[in-house]
């Protein structure tokens, strides 16, 4: 995608609105010609992701894959469930990194938090990753502690 395309997607990101196909239902981040499921060439609408899902796995390299970020820090990326069974890998909130493991099979919400940034002057970028709730924090806490 292009930045003039990017630009003018910034709203529907903002507000947790994802592809999805009007044939199967499949969603997808970005839009795609074809959906990966079904193979529908109809047009997807946007559609917004439910507030919370279950995280079925996690991986501590999936960014530096998908972006071939070189950076030494590591994040997280969580595969979360959707209604249906659907999976979709989404990035974990910094708050979190260090019980990825963990979270496996918990809930997660669907939060807007600021994502890397391009240095000092680069403007600051939102997007969606997920996050535990207070209450799973605190438990993790209290596990850890232990």
């Amino acid at each position: 995608m292009n930045v003039v395309g990017q630009w003018r997607e910034r709203g529907r990101a903002l507000r947790a609105q994802y592809w999805r196909c009007s044939e199967c239902g499949r969603f997808s981040a970005v839009q795609r010609a074809a959906c990966s499921g079904c193979g529908s060439r109809k047009t997807p609408v946007a559609a917004e992701l439910p507030a919370s899902l279950v995280a079925r796995g996690w991986s501590h390299s999936h960014l530096v894959i998908e972006t071939m970020d070189q950076t030494l820090q590591a994040r997280p990326v969580m595969l979360m469930e959707l209604p249906g069974g659907e999976t979709l890998p989404m990035e974990l909130a910094s708050a979190d990194r260090a019980h990825a493991s963990e979270l496996v099979g918990q809930k997660l919400r669907v939060v807007l938090r600021r994502m890397r940034s391009n240095g000092a002057d680069g403007p600051i970028v939102y997007g969606r990753k997920v996050a535990a709730d207070p209450q799973t924090r605190v438990a993790l806490l209290k596990n850890s502690e232990k």
